[in-house]
């Protein structure tokens, strides 16, 4: 079996295990854990708030299980669309220490500037410390500013800086689930 299939086998394992996300109410939009209603639109809204990034099939389509507890979202009570999401995924590391990874936050343009991505990342700090998780690690591009802000208002720590021609200068971050801001 590839490493990578072991993986995300153990990340669907580890996942089941957790309880669901418990939803709030900021306004008129709606935090809560990805439902299987969602899967339409998780992929398009993925990739329009990151048109860099990719999905893949494979990860996509596993989110049909694993997702449920690993996703978050915002929705929009009023018009029932997704404004934003929290994607978590483990990765290696993630996996020896305990920690999950938060590989993208994103919210849509009009909503931004009114703390629904700091929202998410306070909704996922109870969700994976319920669930008995001690971190929270992220990856951070060094000129995403507002997302930097957000992550070391809610408690993550810069714990190394990597450069690589493709993405620049970016910080690995970890937020420890003990000392919840």
């Amino acid at each position: 079996m590839s490493s990578r299939l072991a993986r995300l086998l153990k990340e669907l394992e580890t996942s089941l295990t957790y309880a669901p996300v418990a939803d709030k109410v900021s306004g008129s939009v709606l935090i809560r854990g990805f439902k299987l209603r969602d899967l339409r639109h998780l992929r398009q809204l993925y990739l329009d708030l990151n048109p860099s990034g990719s999905l893949s099939l494979a990860r996509f389509l596993w989110g049909v299980i694993g997702y449920q507890r690993l996703l978050i979202v915002a929705e929009d009570i009023r018009t029932a669309s997704l404004v934003g999401l929290d994607l978590f995924y483990f990765n290696p590391r993630d996996l020896q220490e305990s920690t999950v990874h938060e590989g993208f936050v994103g919210v849509v343009s009009a909503y931004r500037g009114q703390g629904l991505a700091t929202e998410m990342r306070i909704a996922a700090k109870r969700h994976f410390q319920r669930n008995g998780l001690t971190g929270i690690s992220t990856r951070i591009a060094q000129d995403n500013k507002a997302s930097l802000t957000s992550a070391l208002k809610l408690g993550f720590e810069i714990v190394e800086t990597q450069h690589s021609a493709a993405d620049g200068e970016s910080h690995y971050m970890v937020c420890k689930l003990g000392e919840s801001k």
